[in-house]
C-alpha cells in the first residue's frame, strides 16, 4: 500500500499479524465477524465525502508548510548564523522545500539547484549542521562515501551540541540507513535501524512535533518503514525513544502500545492453522487484544480527530469477535476521509471468511464509488472489494455477474476518466483492462470492444488468464467486433 496519494510512495496499510493471516483460511475455526456487524442495529453513517473532509492532499499541503516552517525555525534558533550566508541558507531551505512539496518539478537538475545554495553557504564559511548535512548528501551523490561519513559524523555532533530538534538527527540517520553501502552489513544495518527507530520515538518530544503537529510527525513512520501498515517490525526501540522524549503526548503512548499489544497477541497465537492452536495460545491472543483494545479506547478518547486509533480498533474487534466494526470505521473516516487503512481493514472484515458476505462487500465498494471523490482513492475501493469477492469465488466472471457489479465498475472507470488525474496512469489502465474483460465475460461485448479500443495498448496476458480467457481469442473477437461497428454492421446480440 503499494500508500495512496500521487507523489508519495504508496503504502500497504494492513497489519499482516492482524488481518493478512493465510493460516486462518480454509480450515479456520477461529473467531468470525460478529453477526450483528453484518446486519447491525447500528445505523451506518454516510461516507463523509464533502468538500470540507480531510483528505491526503489537504493533509500533505499542511504538512509541507509545517516541514518548511520547522526547518526555517530550527535554523534561525539553532543554526550558525552570519549575515554573509544567512540569506543564502534561508533561500536554499525554501528551494529544497519547494522541491519536496512538488512546487518545483522533481528532476536531478532541480535537486542539484536546491543543494547548490547550501554548497554556496559552505563556501562562504558556514560550518553549521544544517548546511553540513546538505554538503554530506552532495558528497554522497558525487560518490565520495568516506568524506560523506565524516561530514555526517560532524553534523550529528553539531546537531546535539547546538540543541537542534531530534527530528533532524532522525533524518540524518534515515539517510544513512537507506544507503546501499549500509545494507551490505546486516548486523550493522540492524543496529542502525534500531537507532533510527529510537530517534523517531524521541522526536515526539520536539516542540515542533507537539499538539496539533503530532500527526505530521506520526506519518513520518509511513514513509520510513516498509511492511504492513508501514510500521517497523520491532516496536521496542520506538517505545524506548518515546519514554526518553520530553513530555510525549499520552495518546501517542497509548497508540504505540496498541501496536505492541497486537504484535504480542499474534506472537502468542503462533503461526499454525487455527485448528492446531492450543487453548493457551488462544488465551494469549485474547489477553493481548483486550489490552490493545484498552489502549485504543484511551487513544481515541484523547484524540478522536485522528483516524489511527479508530482504524486500529477494527483489527482488534475482528480478532476478539466483537461487534462495532462499522461504528469504528465511521469514526476513522470522519477524522480523515481517505485514510486507506480504515477502508482496507473494513473490507477485509466484510469477507465471508470472517462472517460477512460478498453482497456486503459489493455494497460497500459501490458506496465508496458513489462518493465520486476521484481526487482520492476512496472510489477505487470498489476495485478492492471486487478483488476480495474474486478471492472467495475464485472467478472474475462470477464476481462481475453479481447484480450491479459490472455496472458499478463501469461507473467507477467513467468517473476516473472524467476527473483530473489522481491515480497513477498504470493503475487507471489496469482498471480499464478489467472493465474490458468484465464486459467480455458478462456479455457486454460492444462495450468491451469500445473499452479495448480506448486502452491503446495490448491486454496483459496474466490479467486475461485471471479471467479464464486466452489473449489471442479475446483480441480476435474484440477486433472483429470493432470492425463491424466501424463498418456500420449490425452487432451481434448481447449474450445472456
Amino acid at each position: 500500500m503499494t500508500h495512496d496519494f500521487p507523489g508519495f510512495r504508496s503504502i500497504p496499510l494492513l497489519l499482516s499479524s492482524i488481518l493478512l493471516i493465510p493460516f486462518l483460511t480454509g480450515q479456520d475455526t477461529g473467531p468470525k465477524l460478529a453477526p450483528q456487524d453484518v446486519a447491525s442495529t447500528y445505523v451506518a453513517k454516510a461516507l463523509p465525502g464533502g468538500k470540507e473532509a480531510l483528505t491526503w492532499p489537504k493533509f500533505y499541503a499542511a504538512r509541507f508548510r509545517w516541514m518548511r516552517n520547522a526547518d526555517l525555525d530550527a535554523y534561525r534558533k539553532h543554526g550558525v548564523r552570519n549575515s554573509k550566508w544567512d540569506d543564502v541558507v534561508i533561500s536554499a531551505i525554501h528551494a529544497l522545500h519547494d522541491l519536496i512539496s512538488g512546487k518545483t518539478p522533481a528532476t536531478r537538475e532541480s535537486l542539484d539547484s536546491a543543494y547548490a545554495g547550501f554548497t554556496k553557504a559552505h563556501d562562504l564559511g558556514c560550518e553549521g549542521p544544517r548546511v553540513l548535512y546538505a554538503v554530506g548528501r552532495v558528497q554522497y551523490m558525487a560518490g565520495d562515501y568516506e568524506e560523506f561519513l565524516k561530514t555526517f559524523a560532524r553534523t550529528r555532533k553539531l546537531y546535539r551540541e547546538r540543541g537542534y530538534p531530534v527530528a533532524f538527527e532522525f533524518r540524518l540517520q534515515r539517510f544513512l540507513c537507506s544507503r546501499r553501502e549500509m545494507r551490505r552489513d546486516p548486523e550493522k544495518l540492524r543496529k542502525n535501524n534500531e537507532r533510527l527507530a529510537r530517534l523517531y520515538g524521541r522526536a515526539f518530544g520536539d516542540t515542533q512535533n507537539k499538539n496539533g503537529n503530532q500527526r505530521y510527525w506520526l506519518t513520518t513512520m509511513y514513509q520510513t518503514w516498509r511492511g504492513d501498515d508501514d510500521i517497523p517490525t520491532d516496536l521496542a526501540p520506538i517505545l524506548a525513544g518515546i519514554r526518553e522524549a520530553k513530555d510525549p503526548a499520552p495518546w501517542l503512548v497509548a497508540f504505540f502500545h496498541i501496536l505492541q499489544e497486537v504484535d504480542l497477541a499474534y506472537k502468542a497465537r503462533g503461526d499454525k492453522w487455527a485448528s492446531e492452536v492450543t487453548e493457551k495460545q488462544w488465551a494469549g491472543l485474547r489477553t493481548h487484544l483486550q489490552a490493545a483494545k484498552k489502549h485504543a479506547l484511551e487513544a481515541y478518547r484523547l484524540r478522536p480527530e485522528f483516524p489511527e486509533p479508530a482504524a486500529q480498533m477494527l483489527s482488534i474487534l475482528v480478532g476478539l469477535d466483537e461487534p462495532g466494526l462499522r461504528k469504528w470505521f465511521d469514526r476513522s473516516v470522519a477524522a480523515h476521509f481517505d485514510y486507506r487503512s480504515a477502508y482496507y481493514k473494513y473490507i477485509w472484515a466484510l469477507q465471508p471468511r470472517w462472517g460477512g458476505t460478498n453482497e456486503a462487500l459489493l455494497a460497500f465498494g459501490t458506496e465508496c464509488m458513489k462518493t465520486n471523490r476521484h481526487d482520492t482513492t476512496v472510489p477505487s475501493m470498489l476495485d478492492r472489494a471486487i478483488g476480495k469477492i474474486v478471492d472467495d469465488l475464485d472467478s472474475y466472471r462470477a464476481a462481475f455477474l453479481m447484480k450491479g457489479a459490472y455496472e458499478s465498475y463501469k461507473e467507477l472507470v467513467a468517473g476516473i476518466l472524467a476527473s483530473p488525474p489522481y491515480l497513477p496512469k498504470e493503475t487507471v489502465k489496469n482498471y480499464q483492462a478489467k472493465l474490458c474483460l468484465a464486459g467480455f465475460v458478462t456479455g457486454h461485448r460492444d462495450e468491451s470492444a469500445q473499452t479495448y479500443r480506448s486502452l491503446r495498448k495490448p491486454l496483459n496476458d496474466n490479467l486475461v488468464r485471471s479471467f479464464g480467457l486466452k489473449s489471442s481469442s479475446v483480441v480476435r473477437i474484440l477486433e472483429k467486433r470493432l470492425a463491424k461497428q466501424e463498418s456500420g454492421s449490425t452487432p451481434e446480440p448481447k449474450k445472456k
